[in-house]
């Protein structure tokens, strides 16, 4: 037995294959902006190494180590915190909290281990390259937490 194909009318076959191509420009888009693909054409704005921010009595310093901080690597961000007369202080518990700016992505919460010269350190683990915010919470036995945001960009390794 001989089977024939029968060809579909122009404007079914144009509709079928605009229904197809429009699902794989959907899905491209979507992997695209689910696994931070622009940040590689377009990465984002970096942002100062150190940058300080005023929180309650305190003047909260953030530093990145290195420099840039880069998704999946090894980052390290340290912080000092300083009273009003300029002198570190040590014994304090510093708690990030930190989240993507563009979307709703976070990291669990860090606590930054501290020494004896009031320098705190974390070691956060971003999983995407892009803009985000790092919330530093300063709490002390004598003040309720205060909080110190800093701007951070991350880019691909």
């Amino acid at each position: 037995m001989i089977k024939t194909r029968i060809a579909l009318p122009l404007p079914e076959r144009l509709f079928k294959w605009t229904i197809i191509g429009t699902g794989i420009v959907c899905f491209i888009l979507l992997a695209w902006d689910h696994l931070g693909l622009g940040a590689l054409i377009a990465p984002p704005a970096p942002v100062p190494a150190q940058q300080t921010v005023a929180a309650g009595p305190y003047q909260v310093q953030m530093t990145l180590t290195p420099g840039q901080q880069t998704a999946g690597g090894a980052n390290v961000v340290t912080f000092v915190v300083r009273d009003g007369a300029g002198h570190p202080v040590p014994d304090l518990q510093v708690r990030l909290h930190i989240t993507m700016t563009t979307m709703a992505m976070s990291i669990p919460d860090l606590t930054a281990t501290g020494d004896a010269t009031g320098t705190y350190r974390a070691h956060p683990h971003y999983g995407m390259a892009g803009d985000w915010k790092v919330v530093a919470q300063i709490a002390t036995p004598q003040l309720s937490a205060l909080s110190a945001t800093f701007a951070v960009s991350v880019h691909w390794n």
